[in-house]
């Protein structure tokens, strides 16, 4: 089964334990939970999934417009922003790293920048980063480095100033694509 959802809201978080929320093993490994935790002094709250290691299921988002300080995705994690998303990340940085992935259909945008535009989307330490038909990202630098991929699929609405493909990175695509500059 998938891993299930943990809620933290606090003032002050003084917890030194473990938190989990990990697909079952089986069979088929179950997909990541998710732990969202939210301070007071945040705007929105931090969102992770971590799989424990474990390749399972996606975890997809609901449908609808979400808003997040940062998301966190490692542990053979899949996290999936489905065609009927828009994901707003306060961050200008999106990392994806230590073996997560992220899966965008629809829209990843960052709100704390003119446009919605990344200062810089990058996976690294085997993070996997796969825009698939229909997904929407903007971003001045594109990085795949120290193991990382990033997979670009057809029909995607990818606006980058710059891609960096460095130190055992990876760029998978399927078709033409136009960046300003590639390294």
């Amino acid at each position: 089964g998938g891993g299930g959802r943990v809620a933290l809201y606090f003032e002050t978080n003084t917890f030194a334990g473990a938190l989990a929320a990990q697909g079952g093993t089986g069979y088929v490994v179950g997909g990541a939970g998710t732990i969202f935790s939210k301070s007071l002094a945040q705007s929105y709250g931090d969102l992770v999934l971590d799989n424990g290691g474990n390749a399972g299921a996606r975890t997809p988002l609901a449908a609808g417009n979400w808003s997040l300080d940062s998301v966190s995705s490692k542990g053979r994690a899949r996290i999936e922003v489905p065609t009927n998303v828009v994901l707003t990340l306060t961050a200008p940085v999106l990392t994806l790293l230590t073996n997560g992935e992220v899966i965008i259909g629809g829209q990843v945008m960052c709100g704390s920048q003119a446009g919605g535009k990344f200062t810089r989307v990058e996976a690294v330490n085997g993070g996997v980063l796969t825009l698939q038909g229909g997904a929407q990202l903007s971003c001045e630098e594109l990085r795949a480095t120290l193991g990382g991929t990033v997979v670009l699929s057809t029909n995607i609405a990818l606006a980058c100033d710059r891609m960096e493909v460095l130190a055992s990175g990876t760029l998978l695509t399927d078709g033409p694509v136009s960046f300003g500059a590639l390294h």
